[in-house]
């Protein structure tokens, strides 16, 4: 009877829930549009090299754990701007303990992925950053910024920059954020051409209004982030943080205002969104980490045959939702959602990538992975790449710059930038 009541309680609310007031986060915070920019639909090209990007917090994972055999870059979170426009090391979370924790962490990955033929770069910003508005707009704090970044690269031995500003708010900072971006570029090129500038973005108006076009032409690609659609706030509609159908109209509003698709990642989350009932009129929401979204609902902790069929299940998302976009789960005697991209999603989301001439895919962020090959998302990903890379439908002897193409990962690796 407790089992019975505990599903009929969610099941009531669910629909008023997602037919009422509560709204995605996503979709509906509203931002200034960029109609100073007249620009044309971006034309379609095909990406001279495709790439997996994964994420790697300072704070979360053993390097050891991390599957270097299925990326090609990987960015390391975070480094966090000052006042003044100094780079420093970002201590949010409670890590590392100190610089010289962050020193061997971020120095062991460089020769790790050096190691395996991936590209290390440095993300500088994240949620966390709140200066970079403080910074910007004064030329003589940015170029100390841009001194601040060359010698990291130095350092470290990085392959690159990944800038992550979360969000220009206004005129001012957008046309700093090209000043910033333009700024950057330079100095990289003339440390070395071949190092590598890319950008996290917003997925749709809010947090993306401001970021202009000029400055993320200075990138060799954005990492468009298509999740966090829900996620921790009252406003928020229960379902998958990151639908096929956010990625769809997220990379589309950068399309439209000129970024080729060749030039994008996609953003992929590797964790899941445990949504609590509170009451008619409000939800609860919390990240959850792929790995314990697993192990939670594994019953015999063996992560092997049983938790493979669930997370593979194309159960409807939502009572009355007929979309494949995110797996739900209702446990029996609690009014709790679970919802996550499945191994199966992950490969859908990596085939819709490779077949529409995206640059590739990005993650956020992999210690949340679960490294059993039956579960991992990262391996799901790879695999589908691959599949599809030894198809016709990827078949192509040059690209724009006449370099010849190779349809295989593994072998592009020798020819990366």
């Amino acid at each position: 009877m407790r089992k019975i009541t505990g599903i009929a309680v969610v099941c009531a609310l669910v629909p008023a829930l997602l037919c009422g007031c509560l709204t995605s986060s996503a979709g509906s915070r509203k931002g200034k549009d960029e109609s100073r920019e007249n620009t044309p639909v971006a034309t379609d090209e095909y990406p001279d090299y495709r790439v997996v990007v994964g994420y790697m917090p300072s704070w979360s994972g053993a390097l050891a754990d991390v599957d270097m055999s299925r990326l090609t870059h990987v960015n390391y979170a975070f480094h966090v701007t000052t006042e003044e426009g100094g780079v420093i090391p970002s201590w949010w979370r409670g890590a590392p303990s100190n610089y010289t924790d962050f020193d061997v962490r971020l120095d062991s990955l460089v020769l790790l992925g050096h190691k395996e033929g991936i590209k290390v770069l440095l993300a500088i910003g994240g949620a966390s950053d709140k200066n970079f508005g403080k910074f910007v707009t004064d030329k003589k704090k940015r170029a100390h910024f841009f001194d601040q970044v060359d010698s990291l690269v130095v350092k470290y031995g990085l392959d690159g920059i990944d800038i992550d500003w979360e969000y220009p708010e206004n005129d001012e900072e957008g046309e700093a954020f090209t000043a910033l971006m333009k700024g950057l570029r330079a100095r990289l090129d003339a440390r070395d051409t071949n190092l590598l500038l890319t950008a996290a973005v917003g997925a749709s108006v809010y947090g993306a209004s401001y970021v202009t076009l000029e400055g993320v032409k200075q990138c060799d690609w954005i990492n468009v982030m298509t999740y966090d659609f829900t996620g921790g706030w009252t406003s928020s509609t229960i379902g998958s943080t990151a639908p096929m159908s956010f990625v769809q109209s997220g990379t589309r509003y950068w399309h439209e205002r000129g970024v080729s698709y060749a030039r994008m990642a996609i953003g992929v989350p590797f964790y899941g969104v445990r949504f609590t009932l509170v009451d008619k009129n409000r939800v609860g929401a919390a990240q959850v980490a792929f790995r314990n979204v697993a192990g939670i609902f594994d019953v015999d902790r063996s992560l092997k045959a049983d938790t493979v069929r669930f997370l593979a299940d194309t159960a409807h998302v939502a009572p009355g939702d007929t979309t494949r976009d995110g797996r739900p789960y209702v446990p029996s005697d609690t009014t709790w959602l679970y919802y996550w991209d499945s191994p199966d999603f992950v490969a859908e989301k990596a085939e819709y990538a490779m077949y529409n001439k995206f640059r590739g895919l990005m993650i956020w962020e992999l210690s949340q992975d679960l490294r059993v090959d039956s579960l991992s998302l990262l391996k799901s990903m790879w695999d589908k790449i691959l599949d599809m890379g030894k198809g016709p439908e990827l078949a192509r002897k040059t690209v724009t710059e006449g370099v010849p193409y190779t349809a295989s990962l593994k072998d592009l690796r020798a020819s990366l930038r």
